[in-house]
């Protein structure tokens, strides 16, 4: 776990949560594997709402809370939270062991809880965008034994995003708050990229860009600059469905952000080892 704060101390210093921007807001999510539930770093609080929240603000190092938000089991095992019961106030849990519990918070990947970290936001705004980078649940028959055993915890967290995904929808329609809900895949896809005549249609996003990986491996250029551009016109499409919610300012004008990654053959290009996992040679071909 040091390494990977290291890992990224290398790339933010000794900023803490304490030099993040008043606003826009900033919360790092990571799973409270002590109490079961989402834990935020943020400028404004840190904590859980069973647990508690630090009585007074101190100066947690950003490496630190971007790791623990990352710290994918079972590759990097949880991060000890380094505070005592009397350090937090306002928590939920009141049973015997309380104070034994709050003295040993361990943290892991915010997605074991939320994969879409969608509960900061919900409680506390009008209007909610949520972009869902996971990759599209595969259907598939795998008959080797440690496969299975990988499709058990595919299909709990399928499902879990499913439920995040109807309940953001419900609360929408009770009227909660307003905001979009979209996806690498879908539902804006084939007839609005040709409404605009910009995008990626849809049956190439399940074809290439669906199929790149999801995993620690860095990505490469090429591939960064074709996701923003899907990104850019998901979010912009998402925006579209609802009239009521204005885009923000740049999103209106449809012009592709990396202009070069708009030919689809160029894109299968870049993309032709995006998938692989290993014995891949997009090392071999760098930038």
């Amino acid at each position: 776990m040091r390494k990977l704060e290291h890992a990224f101390a290398r790339h933010l210093g000794s900023l803490t949560l304490q030099d993040l921007p008043a606003d826009p807001a900033f919360v790092f999510c990571a799973s409270d594997l002590t109490f079961g539930v989402n834990w935020e770093f943020s400028r404004r609080r840190v904590g859980d709402y069973l647990a508690g929240y630090l009585r007074e603000p101190r100066p947690i190092k950003l490496a630190r809370a971007v790791a623990a938000s990352t710290s994918f089991p079972p590759l990097f095992g949880p991060v000890r939270f380094p505070a005592g019961p009397e350090d937090f106030v306002r928590g939920k849990y009141r049973g015997e062991d309380a104070d034994g519990l709050r003295a040993q918070i361990d943290l892991s990947d915010g997605g074991i809880y939320d994969n879409l970290a969608m509960e900061p936001a919900l409680r506390h705004h009008e209007i909610v965008l949520v972009s869902d980078a996971g990759s599209p649940f595969e259907f598939e028959t795998r008959r080797w034994f440690l496969q299975r055993l990988l499709r058990y915890t595919n299909v709990i967290g399928n499902q879990a995003r499913a439920l995040r995904k109807r309940h953001f929808h419900a609360c929408r329609a009770h009227g909660a708050f307003d905001g979009v809900i979209w996806g690498l895949i879908g539902p804006f896809g084939e007839q609005q990229a040709g409404d605009r005549g910009e995008g990626y249609l849809e049956a190439f996003v399940s074809e290439t860009i669906g199929r790149v990986r999801t995993d620690l491996d860095r990505f490469l250029p090429r591939e960064f600059e074709v996701l923003v551009n899907h990104g850019y016109f998901m979010c912009g499409h998402g925006l579209d469905s609802r009239p009521g919610t204005r885009p923000p300012a740049g999103l209106d004008d449809w012009r592709w952000p990396y202009p070069d990654m708009a030919d689809p053959d160029r894109v299968r290009r870049a993309l032709r080892d995006s998938h692989a996992r290993i014995l891949h040679t997009r090392w071999l071909r760098g930038r």
